[in-house]
C-alpha cells in the first residue's frame, strides 16, 4: 500500500511523534535501546499515527496531545507485530524481522506497550484510555482467530474480513476515533472518522496480506477479486468522511482513500 505524500505540516508532526517515542524509549540497557532506537527510525511510512495527526488537524485540535496519541497507537501496532512474529504470523514492518530472539521480542514488545499506556495515562483522557484499551483487546482476539485461520482452510471473503478487521483495521479505526474524541468533535463527526478509519485499515490489510505470501491468509482469490475488496472499502471509506473545516487536510484525507495495492 503506498500512501500518497502528506502535506509538509504532518511531516513535520510525524518527525516529532517519531521523536516523543525516541524520548520515551530511552533507557540505560543498551541492547533494548538499540533496538528501541532501530524500531523508531526504521519504517518510511506510518500510517496509524499519521491518521491520527491528518484527522486531529483537520479537526483543529492540539498538536501536542495529538502527537501524544499518535506515539501511543505507533506503539501499540509495533508491540503487536512483535508478539505476531513470536506467534509465527508474518509482520507487515521490517523492523520487528530485524531484531532476533523471542525473549527480546517479549522484553521489547512489552516495553514498547507499556510506553504506550504511559503516553496514555499523560494524555488524562479517560475515553481515550478506554477506547485505546478495549481495540488492544479486540486485537488480541483477531490474532487468535488468525493463527487459527493459518492452520486451516482457505476462507471466504467474509471471514477473512472478520478476522483482519479485529485484527488490523481496529487499531485505525481507534486511532481515528480518539483523535476526535481529544478535539472535541461532535458525535456525528467522529463515528463518520471512525468508519473512515476502519475501511482505510481494511483496504491497506487486503494489501499487506496479497504482499505477504506464505504465512499470510488464504485470501479466496487474487486479481480482479482482491482489487474489488481493496476498492469496496475505499469506496466505504471516502463515503464515511464527513465535512471538515481545513480544506487542505480534507483532501489530504481523501487522498488516502486512493491508494493503490501491490501485491
Amino acid at each position: 500500500m503506498h500512501l500518497p505524500p502528506l502535506p509538509p505540516l504532518i511531516e513535520a508532526d510525524l518527525a516529532r511523534v517519531n521523536e516523543l517515542m525516541r524520548q520515551r524509549l530511552n533507557t540505560d540497557v543498551a541492547l533494548i535501546a538499540f533496538a528501541a532506537q532501530m524500531l523508531v527510525h526504521s519504517q518510511a511510512s506510518r500510517p496509524r499515527p499519521a491518521l491520527v495527526m491528518v484527522v486531529g488537524r483537520a479537526l483543529g485540535g492540539d498538536a501536542e496531545r495529538l502527537r501524544m496519541l499518535a506515539g501511543a497507537v505507533e506503539f501499540i501496532h509495533t508491540s503487536l507485530q512483535l508478539h505476531h512474529e513470536l506467534d509465527g504470523a508474518p509482520s507487515e514492518d521490517a523492523a520487528p524481522r530485524a531484531f532476533g530472539g523471542n525473549a527480546s521480542h517479549v522484553l521489547l514488545g512489552d516495553l514498547l506497550y507499556t510506553g504506550a499506556f504511559r503516553l496514555l495515562v499523560d494524555l488524562g483522557d479517560m475515553r481515550v484510555l478506554r477506547l485505546l484499551s478495549d481495540a488492544t483487546n479486540v486485537i488480541a482476539e483477531g490474532s487468535v482467530m488468525y493463527q487459527q485461520a493459518l492452520a486451516g482452510p482457505g476462507l471466504d471473503w467474509a471471514a477473512c474480513r472478520r478476522i483482519l478487521q479485529a485484527r488490523s483495521a481496529t487499531l485505525f479505526e481507534a486511532g481515528a476515533r480518539c483523535a476526535a474524541l481529544l478535539c472535541g468533535a461532535d458525535a456525528a463527526t467522529e463515528e463518520g472518522l471512525a468508519l473512515y478509519g476502519r475501511h482505510l485499515g481494511m483496504a491497506h490489510q487486503w494489501a499487506v496480506e496479497a504482499r505477504m505470501g506464505a504465512g499470510a491468509l488464504v485470501l479466496p482469490a487474487q486479481g480482479e477479486a482482491l482489487a474489488a475488496q481493496v476498492a469496496q472499502d475505499l469506496a466505504a471509506a471516502r463515503a464515511a468522511l464527513p465535512e471538515l473545516a481545513e480544506a487542505e487536510l480534507r483532501a489530504a484525507l481523501l487522498a488516502w482513500a486512493a491508494p493503490r495495492a501491490q501485491a
